[in-house]
């Protein structure tokens, strides 16, 4: 047995008894990431255990099964999750032909860019925790990079954002349960083969390229997947890639063109995302790792070509835990 599998064992209450309902529900929702590697342990111990790393995988399952214990609350009644609004969606002339035609012919805007190792983005992710303020909902910045010095090690940290109501207004001062912005949750070190290993080798920047990359990489986690892989899969190996690696304008437009040619995709209409800004918002059906009890949300932005975010929300709520239906259960978003 591994380092990371004994840490797991031994942090997981449910060892022998399994987990409840809800987890299992979570655990099957949660289908994205990769290995954390071994975290410092003078900020690991001032970090509250409420505090969840969104670094997501179908290969990092046994750490999935380690996160939703951090994030479900154990043998007892908790109040009411404290849940984002869903995105307001609005009409669209976009049609799903429409954006299929337009991203094959986007040209890049001249600006230079390079993909490179290492990624940010900023995300939410559903806890119950009997100690946080009603309504208090804190989103965290993850940043990982490679360091400078040529060694292939990096670091990646998760940084506290501003507190927000469901509504999105930013509360202030922070309430109990909170922290401030800026805060340091966590801070792990990696090199480069422990930090890649879901995609190990550098993006291709054609869709084609870019398909086969996403499959081998489905394949390589041991998924079963149909002749006809849908829109839900790919988005699912998406997701960990842009959780790792910085794509560049090419390799965005590719990433699209794929999801885009795949079915089980509509078009909901427009929205303004959390970040404040303007896309598309794409229903995404699920595929073969996919949970039909959770609706998945794409919102892309049709002017640059890039993935703007990824939405989850429960379809029939968690009634354990008072989570109603149609929920938002976790958002992630690349600035």
């Amino acid at each position: 047995m591994d380092d990371l599998s004994k840490r797991i064992r031994d942090a997981s209450p449910y060892a022998n008894k399994g987990l409840p309902d809800s987890a299992e529900m979570l655990l099957r929702e949660l289908v994205e990431g990769r290995r954390v590697p071994r975290e410092d342990p003078g900020i690991a111990a001032s970090s509250r255990r409420r505090v969840t790393v969104p670094l997501l995988s179908v290969a990092g399952a046994m750490l999935i099964v380690l996160l939703v214990v951090l994030v479900v609350a154990i043998d007892r009644p908790v109040a009411v999750a404290a849940t984002p609004d869903p995105l307001a969606v609005h009409g669209t002339s976009w049609t799903l032909p429409a954006l299929q035609k337009e991203v094959g012919m986007a040209g890049t805007d001249g600006t230079p860019g390079t993909t490179k190792l290492g990624a940010r983005y900023e995300g939410w992710y559903l806890q119950v925790d009997e100690g946080a303020e009603h309504g208090l909902i804190q989103p965290q910045r993850v940043v990982s990079e490679v360091d400078a010095d040529g060694s292939g090690s990096g670091t990646t940290r998760v940084v506290a954002s501003d507190p927000v109501a469901p509504d999105g207004r930013v509360i202030v001062p922070v309430p109990p349960g909170g922290s401030p912005s800026g805060t340091v949750l966590s801070e792990t070190v990696w090199t480069a083969d422990e930090y890649a290993v879901a995609f190990p080798t550098l993006p291709p920047d054609t869709a084609d390229a870019m398909r086969e990359y996403l499959l081998d990489h489905l394949r390589r986690q041991g998924a079963e997947l149909p002749e006809s892989v849908a829109g839900g899969d790919y988005l699912v190996a998406a997701v960990t890639l842009l959780q790792t690696w910085t794509l560049d304008e090419k390799a965005q437009r590719a990433l699209l063109e794929v999801l885009l040619d795949a079915p089980g995709l509509r078009v909901a209409g427009g929205a303004t995302d959390r970040a404040g800004r303007p896309g598309v918002v794409l229903d995404v059906a699920p595929g073969a790792l996919g949970n039909p009890a959770f609706r998945q949300r794409l919102v892309i932005d049709p002017t640059h070509w890039r993935v703007l975010a990824v939405e989850s929300a429960v379809v029939d709520g968690i009634p354990e835990h008072q989570v109603p239906a149609g929920a938002v259960t976790s958002y992630t978003l690349w600035r």
